[in-house]
């Protein structure tokens, strides 16, 4: 061999003990002494790898070639046509790592995802796909139609002026594939065929073979009917059409920008076929069994069993809620979006029950942007923005390996931190963030992180996508951090990453300063109790003279009250009835006075009575005072309504001094007759006594008293004015008192006011 052969010598050995050798372009294997030709490559072999399958990894100088089975060397898959291979490595996902010397590192993150990536002006992205049953075709952006196998394709039609293909359709009927696209024809033989029109039209909707065998093309706002090679408007409609499909009732539905309809197409009509869908775009429609099956914008994938509607969106595990192609294979149906694809498996007795799985880049894919898929022979053809991709229909892209997770940083109020400075920190650093990392190279990044932080006293756990967590105002304590990662597959880490920190307690929370600030607040409220008992002693002291003090100034107020000069007028004023022969007139004026002195005694007994009985006794004393001056004075006496004259309570025995003061110092110095008004209201949360008279004001009454010295005179007001001082000492209360002098418009006395402000209190 060293004699025919030059170049690179490669040698590997699978899990079969069998050994592979490469020299040149050639690939050889090694029985014993005997070595043996297989295969021929284009270019030079620079690198010889066997994975975990068993599968044969062959790299060269241009490209990097995948023998699934050595015993089957027709069945080899190329990657990387234009670049220099020169290493391969597989990682514990399975992951292939490819180093090229002229295009940098490449990662396969599984091979059951083959494609045929393009990335030139010759094959412009894919649109479409479709079968014959041999052969999978697929129509371009840049107007050429492609014949793929798995292991190769071929050119077989380029449209002029560079017509995109949007739609095909493989025939069995005819033997043809037809074209949707701006001058629509078809291809058989691999020649391609104009359809006659007799004006331009073009289709832009997909083929339908429909029960009766017609052929009909749905686009925009027209059904075309294609009969050998004419075509002819079969109707035309008043919505923009995207899909159209036949049902085993031989009735056409349609899906538009505003949902599905029935065609009428006798009237060229459209009829709501379901409500749910209305004002919903709709791009593709399939039938799988009894159950119909839409392709919707902003809804998802949405199934309607009869009259029940299944709806399979992101909520249940979609990767996006705009879906615009489906293919459906035995209970799977395959939908594809922009953000990949998903694979919606139902359960054949329940469709309500259904399992989605996704299918991205992660997984393989070229890219994201699906244009369509089909399944074809237990593959799964699918046209990325990039590729061709194909795959194993029930190929399982489950990633069965935890990701390893570990921290990657510890930062201390945003400053980055050691973890042995973070075994204790101040309570004034109690901003923490903390950076972490799990591996998972088939995720692309996309894991999900959860985590937990754990005090003396309680724990918090959520779950984030960031690589960051930020925890503000920490207090102080112990703390146990731990984090996991989930792959995309939703295997979670074996094992958590943990992390330990402690803040410290500020001094004022530390054991010593408790106990010392205990200390300290047991012998300040010993010594604040020992002033408080002083003072209650002290006040209870207080209370007691002021207690005192008021009884013997009630004592002296009913002295007052019952002065020997009212009593000697009084008793006149009956025998003056009698002498007249009056008994009726000195029977009542007996009889009220009576009552009178029963009131003021009954009422000296206690500190306060209601508002009713005071009143009860002062209109008692007027009537009385009114008799005996012949009624030289009027009276009126008013509540408002929102006094309760039964409940309110005020100091006994309070208002017939000042009644008094009115009727002797100010009425009866008039020359005329009088008037003594008592008003009572609220205001404020305080009761409002005002008592005006009409009198000869204070200035008049005190020049008169100073001529008459020997006229009796009363103390009743000065005593009632010491009760209520004493009253607000030993109650806590505060009962004012004011005096005004009155004045007419002329500057003249007009009388005196006696205002008692007495704060609310009921009994």
């Amino acid at each position: 061999i060293a004699s025919n052969y030059t170049g690179q010598l490669c040698v590997a050995r699978d899990k079969n003990e069998r050994t592979f050798v490469t020299l040149s372009k050639h690939l050889f294997e090694l029985k014993g002494n005997k070595i043996y030709f297989l295969k021929e490559f284009p270019t030079t072999i620079s690198h010889l790898f066997v994975d975990a399958e068993n599968g044969i990894w062959v790299g060269t100088y241009a490209g990097l070639y995948q023998i699934r089975d050595v015993d089957k060397l027709d069945d080899i898959i190329p990657y990387l046509p234009r670049d220099f291979i020169s290493g391969m490595y597989e990682d514990k996902e399975n992951g292939k790592w490819i180093t090229t010397v002229n295009n940098g590192v490449y990662y396969l993150p599984d091979e059951q995802v083959k494609s045929y990536v393009f990335d030139n002006d010759i094959l412009n992205e894919p649109l479409c796909l479709t079968h014959d049953g041999n052969y999978i075709y697929a129509g371009f952006w840049n107007g050429k139609l492609v014949k793929f196998t798995t292991n190769d394709y071929k050119i077989i039609y380029e449209a002029e002026r560079d017509n995109y293909i949007g739609r095909i359709f493989a025939d069995k009927v005819s033997d043809r594939i037809y074209l949707s696209k701006a001058h629509p024809g078809y291809m058989h033989n691999d020649k391609y065929y104009p359809l006659k029109q007799n004006v331009t039209r073009n289709f832009k909707g997909g083929f339908v073979r429909r029960h009766n065998d017609d052929l009909i093309n749905i686009s925009v706002k027209q059904i075309f009917s294609i009969n050998d090679d004419s075509v002819k408007i079969l109707c035309a409609m008043e919505r923009r059409a995207n899909c159209v499909i036949e049902l085993d009732s031989h009735e056409l539905l349609t899906g538009t920008n505003e949902g599905v309809f029935r065609v009428d197409e006798k009237n060229c009509s459209l009829t709501v076929y379901e409500k749910y869908l209305s004002d919903v775009r709709i791009d593709d429609m399939a039938i799988m069994g009894n159950l119909e099956c839409f392709a919707t914008k902003g809804k998802g994938l949405v199934i309607k069993d009869g009259k029940r509607i299944i709806s399979v969106a992101e909520r249940e595990g979609l990767t996006s809620n705009l879906i615009h192609k489906l293919a459906v294979s035995g209970n799977t149906i395959w939908c594809a979006s922009f953000n990949g694809i998903n694979k919606v498996t139902l359960d054949e007795k329940n469709p309500d029950k259904f399992i989605v799985q996704t299918i991205s880049i992660p997984d393989g894919l070229p890219d994201n942007e699906i244009n369509d898929l089909l399944v074809f022979n237990d593959t799964v053809w699918v046209a990325t923005k990039k590729s061709i991709s194909f795959f194993p229909a029930n190929a399982s892209f489950t990633n069965p390996i935890p990701p390893p997770v570990h921290l990657t940083s510890f930062k201390i109020n945003n400053i980055t931190t050691s973890e042995d400075q973070a075994a204790a920190i101040p309570y004034y650093s109690n901003t923490i963030s903390i950076g972490f990392e799990a591996l998972s190279f088939r995720s692309a990044g996309n894991l999900f992180y959860k985590y937990t932080l754990i005090n003396e006293t309680d724990s918090l756990q959520s779950s984030t996508k960031a690589r960051q967590v930020e925890f503000l105002s920490l207090k102080p304590g112990n703390y146990i951090f731990s984090v996991k990662a989930m792959n995309l597959s939703g295997t979670w880490s074996a094992k958590p990453a943990i992390f330990h920190f402690t803040i410290l307690a500020p001094f004022w929370q530390r054991t010593w300063f408790i106990i010392f600030i205990a200390l300290f607040l047991l012998a300040l409220v010993f010594f604040v109790m020992r002033l408080r008992i002083q003072r209650i002693r002290k006040q209870e002291a207080m209370k007691t003279d002021f207690n005192r003090q008021l009884a013997e100034l009630e004592m002296k107020a009913l002295r007052a009250q019952m002065n020997p000069h009212f009593i000697f007028n009084v008793m006149n004023s009956i025998q003056d009835y009698i002498l007249k022969n009056d008994a009726r007139s000195a029977q009542r004026y007996l009889s009220r006075f009576a009552k009178l002195v029963r009131l003021i005694l009954d009422n000296s007994m206690m500190g306060e009575i209601v508002l009713s009985q005071e009143l009860k006794a002062a209109e008692i004393y007027i009537e009385l005072e009114q008799q005996r001056f012949d009624n030289k004075f009027e009276f009126r006496l008013t509540v408002e309504e929102d006094v309760d004259a039964d409940a309110l309570l005020i100091p006994s025995m309070i208002l017939q001094p000042y009644l008094e003061n009115a009727i002797k110092h100010g009425i009866s110095h008039l020359q005329g007759s009088g008037s003594i008004a008592v008003h009572i209201s609220r205001k404020e949360g305080n009761l409002i006594i005002a008592i005006d008279d009409d009198g000869v004001g204070r200035i008049a009454s005190s020049a008169f008293n100073q001529k008459n010295v020997r006229e009796h005179v009363s103390y009743g007001s000065l005593i009632t004015a010491d009760r209520i001082k004493a009253y607000n000492i030993a109650n806590n209360t505060a009962i004012i008192t004011q005096i005004t002098d009155l004045i007419d418009p002329s500057g003249e006395p007009a009388g005196t006011q006696i205002l008692l402000t007495i704060p609310l209190k009921y009994k």
